[in-house]
């Protein structure tokens, strides 16, 4: 970028601009000052003739008179906003009044400047110039921003492809060892190779898990999840999660606390997805604990209503400089090649995502060292109490 001024005049040299005005000698001092400037300059003395000249020449910039007879500028710029072909027009409307009415009516009608007669004839150009750079801008944003909408159905057609690909002959890997792994055909004759395919299956399943978590991923930022929502007992989720992860944080030393009481909370969501996000939080926290440590899981209605899911442990801790990465796909705090923690870095993006569909959102608070706590809010409006009620401070919000 550049602050060059000479840069700027001769980018916009040779810039076309039509002139809409009935009054001859209004277009001749205009016409002459812009052509002064390097400006091309073409006329039209009416609202009519003027559209007709926009649709032949699709000039870089239009400078519209409002009072004229026929058609005023201002319908013009309306019928000009209105056609595809030439909506992205820049139109600078001039008018004999300056008050508020007039000004906020052409900005209504799609102005995109605004100037006042007597027209200051030395600023003019500087006026068209600042316009067109305008212009130039958003053509630049608009292009950049259809550039990244490509790259981002491509990106995501290929990863729903890549996903058939992938899946396909896991499918039968994962078939297949389990087939051996439970003695389906008969046994394998040697506790090794029991070994072998018990590390198969569970490689499978991981690679099977990456990349359902990778496209689930892709199609959250896309927008394309429907969510399959039905009332879902708080309790009853929390529950699950933690049965299945309760073996292997046994295994590993750490006790897994659930603190909640079935008091019939319920939500309304996707419990698939629910199920999913809690047990990426929970295995997280428990994946970052170490041997004799604890993860507690609660829930509570805040006063507004809301539902707050926290899971706290006396893990390892995130820094406050860690803690913006964590949130993101592919990172973890501890991101060294010889990582002591495995895993693509998922869950907890996948959780934000799962959150933020169902209206709510995921904090983090933590202190290196000592543990993290997460917490999952869902919005008033989803929850319920199972004979059908809804807490306290929603219904007094609903009535009041």
């Amino acid at each position: 970028m550049t602050d060059d001024p000479t840069e700027t005049l001769d980018k916009f040299s040779g810039a076309l601009v039509l002139v809409v005005d009935d009054e001859g000698t209004q277009r001749l001092l205009t016409r002459d000052t812009l052509e002064q400037d390097g400006f091309r300059v073409e006329e039209a003395p009416s609202g009519e003739i003027g559209l007709e000249r926009i649709r032949e020449l699709r000039p870089d910039l239009v400078l519209l008179d409002v009072m004229m007879p026929g058609i005023d500028g201002f319908e013009v710029c309306r019928q000009l906003r209105a056609d595809l072909e030439i909506c992205h027009t820049p139109v600078i409307i001039i008018s004999g009044r300056e008050d508020t009415e007039d000004i906020n009516k052409g900005f209504a009608v799609g102005a995109t400047d605004f100037l006042t007669k007597p027209v200051i004839w030395n600023l003019l150009p500087s006026r068209v110039r600042f316009v067109l750079r305008t212009k130039r801008l958003e053509q630049d944003l608009r292009a950049a921003t259809e550039v990244a909408e490509r790259a981002s159905e491509a990106k995501s057609a290929l990863l729903a492809t890549m996903g058939h690909e992938l899946r396909t002959p896991l499918n039968a890997i994962i078939g297949f060892s389990d087939m051996m792994r439970q003695s389906a055909c008969g046994p394998l004759g040697s506790p090794q190779y029991e070994e072998f395919v018990g590390h198969m299956y569970d490689s499978g399943m991981r690679l099977s898990n990456a990349i359902n978590a990778i496209l689930e991923i892709v199609s959250c930022e896309a927008g394309t999840i429907e969510l399959d929502q039905q009332e879902i007992g708080v309790a009853g989720l929390v529950e699950s999660v933690v049965a299945r992860l309760e073996s292997d944080a046994s295994d590993r030393g750490i006790r897994i606390v659930n603190d909640i009481v079935d008091t019939g909370v319920c939500i309304d969501g996707d419990e698939a997805r629910l199920r999913d996000a809690l047990y990426n939080l929970v295995s997280n926290a428990v994946k970052f604990t170490e041997t004799g440590g604890t993860v507690t899981v609660t829930a509570t209605l805040s006063e507004s209503g809301e539902l707050v899911l926290a899971i706290a442990d006396t893990g390892i801790g995130i820094t406050a400089e860690d803690l913006p990465r964590v949130m993101k796909p592919f990172e973890q705090a501890d991101s060294s090649l010889s990582r002591q923690y495995e895993g693509l870095g998922l869950g907890i993006p996948l959780a934000i995502a799962v959150a933020q569909m169902h209206g709510g959102n995921i904090d983090y608070e933590s202190d290196l060292g000592r543990g993290t706590t997460v917490r999952t809010t869902l919005p008033a409006q989803r929850i319920t109490i199972s004979d059908g009620t809804v807490p306290a401070r929603r219904a007094q919000q609903n009535t009041g």
